[in-house]
């Protein structure tokens, strides 16, 4: 039995972590909420009561805007989990031969998003359309006028990104299921696929409803993506509203940064932040839901009913009732409404056009049916087909995940290939027609330190990642201690809040932060974004830290007490040094991971010479329509920035694949 700290000492374990969530975390909610409420402009306030509301639910852009977001974050979470389990199954059943298909995973999840995308921008887009894409198909895209060619490239670009961290969940819980399951089915004569879908899939289907949800939710905010692709993207002639140009990819929260930067009342920013955490919330509470099992499908059904009414007008009040009465009578019965749902969404985008005509209610309630629904019919042994159709699902299933294995090498081979290639050339256009550049130079690295100054904004970003990472380990020692002393249902507790305000996060949040540090007078500095980055870090680092703190045997803490040690000096003196393993792994993350940082800087700082390496390869190439882009220079800094990346993430390839993450998905 563990001795608790001395009663002086309990809250003073937690404060620095409770301060940092409270600032970074709890602040941007509250603070939108308040703000909501009132006109800031320039930080000056005035009371605007319900007007930011009506402001934005009086025009059509913020309901057009939610369509797109809901289409958005489906369409990516389908792709992206069906890619990553098919591509996960492969690189496990190949073992050691799948290891150029692991390797060309490591490569999106390596390279930062700043990089990643104005890199595949410049493969579909080029010089308005004339790319290595267009010289490889002889298709010519044009995402500043093509708003289906600039949603559909967008979209591979997020597939391509978010397939790595998932495909890696995904193959480690495979990893974690006996072998002898396989075994036993294969000699039984079942083959690849009906092994996967008949005795792994079951196994994994948890972690694969967490994986969906968590998925749901970020791209349901994404911006980084989105914005350094196509800024919003080309407009729909029938996205222009009184108030708003909605574009092929503005999503929810390009929307908001687009009002942050046109209009000078933040107050409506903030009533924008209110409601998309209402969704956001609202998804969460699903998810919570679905890992407390499935005793109960009258709450979940009562609110995707409820979620029909204010889109779907007179069909959404007969929905809002068919909903709730199928979901407690079976899960067929709430099938049969969805499918209905399904066929009325079709015929009001057929009759009055996709941003008009979709119900956003829809998504919801495909993702309940999928989350809490599906359960119900889940089935662990094998079913029966005719022969045929097996053969030719498996020969399809097989061929599928050839081709989508091949893609992946393909456009890692490509993301490579491109970066070297600009890196050289004497040319800032970003069109490439030949294995070696026409003028090729390696004066690009030398103007970009020299001219451009990389190395000062290098250091900028060691100094925001390395403060960053210090100051974790003095945060989440002392919290995960506490937490060690409290038990299981206030660790759990804590935990959980944390996860919830970790979903909650994205530009939305960030907007009515600005707000909170602008009257502290801590705009263009670092502080702010040091406390992001480590409200950030906090869940993941203190979550491993207490799983590993909890291996360390109780009689070290006993011991010590007996010899006089106080919790402090048994924190510092004993439990810090044998806790060094996991504090470097946290530390390396927390370091990357605010290294890769690109929304809060681009917000909170102003002057050129503060700008980390992130921004500032920002600067170089601008967004879609900048004039007059180096890309040369781009890509010099760029892989440099990627050859120090690629160092520290070997270093913490395995935590992804550690046993203590997989209790997330149980």
């Amino acid at each position: 039995m563990r001795i608790r700290p001395s009663l002086h000492t309990r809250w003073q374990l937690l404060l620095p972590a409770a301060l940092i969530v409270a600032a970074a975390g709890v602040a941007p909610f509250a603070e939108a909420v308040v703000t909501s409420f009132f006109h800031d402009i320039y930080g000056q306030r005035s009371p605007a009561g319900f007007d930011n509301y009506r402001y934005l639910l009086s025009d059509r852009g913020f309901s057009y805007s939610l369509r797109i977001s809901l289409v958005w974050a489906l369409g990516n979470t389908v792709l992206g989990l069906g890619t990553s389990l098919l591509l996960a199954w492969r690189i496990f059943m190949r073992g050691r031969r799948g290891k150029l298909l692991y390797l060309s995973l490591v490569i999106p999840w390596a390279v930062p998003v700043y990089i990643a995308v104005p890199v595949w921008r410049s493969f579909f887009h080029g010089d308005g359309g004339t790319s290595l894409f267009s010289t490889l198909t002889g298709i010519h895209i044009n995402l500043l006028t093509d708003p289906i060619a600039a949603f559909c490239s967008t979209l591979w670009v997020s597939v391509w990104l978010s397939v790595p961290f998932t495909g890696f969940v995904l193959l480690s819980s495979l990893k974690r299921i006996p072998g002898s399951l396989r075994e036993a089915a294969m000699i039984d004569g079942a083959d690849s696929r009906q092994v996967l879908q008949y005795v792994y899939l079951p196994q994994i289907r948890n972690a694969i409803a967490v994986m969906s949800v968590l998925n749901v939710i970020k791209f349901l905010k994404e911006f980084n993506v989105i914005f350094l692709m196509t800024s919003g993207g080309p407009p729909l002639v029938s996205g222009i509203t009184d108030r708003f140009i909605i574009g092929a990819t503005t999503t929810l929260d390009v929307l908001v940064y687009e009002i942050f930067q046109t209009r000078e009342d933040i107050g409506i920013s903030s009533a924008y932040a209110v409601l998309l955490a209402g969704v956001v919330i609202l998804i969460m509470l699903l998810w919570l839901r679905a890992r407390k099992g499935n005793s109960s499908r009258i709450l979940p059904a009562v609110l995707t009913g409820l979620a029909q009414v204010p889109f779907s007008g007179i069909p959404g009040i007969i929905l809002a009732v068919l909903y709730p009465v199928s979901g407690i009578v079976s899960r067929k019965a709430f099938r049969l409404t969805l499918i209905l749902h399904a066929g009325l969404t079709c015929f009001m985008v057929i009759s009055r056009g996709f941003l008009e005509g979709f119900s956003p209610g829809f998504p919801l309630a495909l993702l309940v049916y999928l989350i809490i629904f599906s359960k119900d019919g889940a089935a662990s042994r094998p079913v029966r087909t005719p022969q045929g159709f097996s053969r030719t699902a498996t020969r399809l299933f097989t061929l599928t995940t050839l081709v989508l294995s091949c893609l992946f090498i393909i456009a890692a081979l490509l993301m490579v290939f491109i970066v070297i290639w600009l890196s050289f050339s004497g040319l800032g256009s970003s069109y490439i027609d030949s294995l070696i550049p026409p003028f090729p130079t390696v004066t690009n690295y030398v103007k970009i330190i020299v001219d451009e100054g990389i190395l000062r904004h290098f250091l900028n970003t060691l100094l925001l990642s390395g403060s960053t990472a210090l100051l974790l380990p003095l945060i989440i020692m002392p919290a995960a201690y506490y937490l060690l002393h409290r038990g299981n249902r206030t660790a759990f507790g804590v935990m959980t809040f944390l996860q919830i305000l970790g979903l909650y996060g994205g530009m939305h949040s960030l907007i009515p932060l600005y707000s909170f540090f602008r009257r502290l007078h801590l705009i263009d500095s670092y502080i702010p974004l040091v406390m992001i980055y480590l409200n950030h870090a906090i869940p993941s680092a203190l979550f491993t830290t207490l799983a590993y703190m909890e291996k360390i045997p109780a009689s070290f803490e006993d011991q010590a007490r007996l010899e006089g040690v106080s919790a402090f000096q048994y924190l510092r003196l004993i439990l810090f040094p044998v806790s060094l393993p996991i504090i470097g792994v946290n530390m390396v993350l927390a370091f990357i991971a605010a290294w890769n940082g690109f929304m809060a800087p681009l917000l909170f700082l102003n002057t050129e010479g503060s700008f980390p390496i992130s921004v500032k390869l920002f600067s170089l190439v601008g967004n879609l329509a900048s004039g007059f882009p180096k890309w040369n220079l781009f890509a010099a800094a760029s892989l440099i920035n990627c050859l120090i990346l690629s160092v520290l993430l070997h270093r913490v390839r395995k935590p992804i694949n550690d046993s203590s993450l997989q209790s997330i998905m149980e």
